[in-house]
């Protein structure tokens, strides 16, 4: 086991700062000023954005993404997923015989990818810029499904629609969530002690 070595730390600390202060002695050559002013177009162009989005959404669009509205790509809803599975999708598959699948429809090619929870990790559509990606999940043992629909557009996700089924049959939403609520309690004793919420679990 190498031990941490506060003087060798230290001294390229050291080299990093007098490297630094060696700069300040010379100005920025052309290729440098380039750069920044590259750096100043791209962050006006942020802060542009940023208050016509604050205007337009009325809610920071910090919000939007913390209720999976959109996704930044196909592998940011898949990691998100995998984060899932590993914890409270993990205790719902032994619980209630949970299931997961991602479905990709490639509008460009016309072609269809189908995942399971265990293919997530060895998938390949980071080039897919045009389609509807569905997720579904099954609990099995409680006869419910959600399903969420996406559009893919440039790459980017946007959330369209989320159906519910109970013993098959299309429900509304919230008369899903309550249903599975109440069976959820039935079945752990984890949700009857109200630790957790309805929509943790999908």
């Amino acid at each position: 086991m190498q031990l941490f070595d506060e003087n060798k730390a230290s001294q390229k600390y050291q080299e990093i700062c007098d490297l630094g202060n060696a700069e300040l002695d010379w100005p920025l050559d052309n290729a440098k000023r380039d750069l920044v002013e590259t750096f100043f177009v791209a962050q006006h162009a942020y802060q542009a954005i940023s208050k016509q989005i604050d205007k337009t959404f009325h809610v920071s669009l910090a919000f939007y993404q913390q209720h999976h509205r959109f996704y930044v790509d196909i592998s940011d809803l898949t990691h998100y997923r995998m984060d899932f599975l590993s914890t409270t999708g993990r205790f719902l598959r032994d619980a209630v015989d949970a299931t997961y699948q991602l479905e990709i429809w490639d509008r460009e090619s016309h072609r269809k990818h189908a995942y399971s929870s265990d293919e997530l990790t060895r998938m390949d559509c980071e080039d897919l810029k045009k389609g509807t990606v569905v997720e579904t999940l099954t609990y099995g043992r409680l006869d419910c499904r959600v399903r969420r629909t996406f559009s893919l557009q440039n790459g980017h996700l946007f959330w369209d629609k989320e159906q519910f089924y109970v013993a098959g049959k299309p429900v509304e939403l919230t008369d899903g969530l309550m249903t599975l609520q109440k069976r959820l309690e039935e079945e752990t004793v984890w949700f009857s002690q109200k630790l957790f919420r309805i929509r943790d679990f999908t």
